[in-house]
């Protein structure tokens, strides 16, 4: 689960130039992977190559604002994504991980916030899902991931333990379809006797027409 825990943190360092590289258009937070009771995995990409430290604050009753309690340092790659591992966590124990190394508004807002499992704990909750398509909903439609986001964060119901992704987001119908429309268009670019050359008034003319067509 990601929260946003926006102007809690100070960032040791920012940077003006460097920032989050959003995984889909309007999804700039860092994303936390496999967590456990004392391990978690937490996912960010930015968009120039930078050195970037992932500052770990525990969040408890004597600190409610959290408190710095690991520092894990990594020199990214411009879009390419990086799991910074944190360790020696306590269980059962609610953390919040900001940035410093990226530009002043992404170290303030896109903090990533998520809970240790408890050692004790014999209940564990499971959320799934499959065969969603976040890109294809548009504004009014039901979405998934919110609902699933808003689920997570509401802190007096049962907690979450585990969410689990089980894929299914190639839609076999869909991919038939353009599957066909390939297929007609090869068909009819060998019934125009073409050949490879793309260029005007040559072999390969044909093609290019049914794609501006198409």
């Amino acid at each position: 689960p990601v929260g946003r825990v926006a102007g809690r943190r100070r960032a040791h360092h920012v940077r003006r130039d460097t920032t989050l590289r959003p995984r889909r258009p309007g999804h700039r937070r860092p994303i936390i992977g496999k967590v456990t009771g004392d391990r978690a995995r937490v996912l960010l990409e930015v968009d120039k190559d930078t050195e970037v430290a992932c500052h770990v604050c525990l969040v408890d009753e004597s600190c409610p604002q959290g408190r710095q309690v690991a520092e894990v340092r990594m020199r990214m790659r411009a879009r390419r994504p990086g799991v910074f591992q944190l360790a020696k966590l306590m269980p059962g124990e609610r953390y919040v991980a900001c940035f410093s190394g990226v530009c002043r508004d992404d170290a303030v807002e896109r903090v990533a916030d998520f809970q240790s499992l408890p050692l004790h704990d014999h209940e564990l909750r499971f959320l799934a899902v499959s065969g969603d398509r976040p890109e294809a909903v548009v504004a009014g439609e039901f979405n998934l991931w919110e609902t699933i986001f808003e689920r997570v964060r509401q802190r007096h119901l049962p907690r979450v333990g585990v969410m689990v992704h089980s894929g299914g987001q190639v839609h076999m119908q869909q991919a038939f379809e353009d599957a066909w429309v390939l297929l007609r268009r090869h068909a009819e670019y060998m019934d125009t006797g073409a050949g490879v050359d793309t260029t005007k008034g040559g072999e390969g003319a044909a093609w290019i027409a049914l794609e501006e067509e198409a």
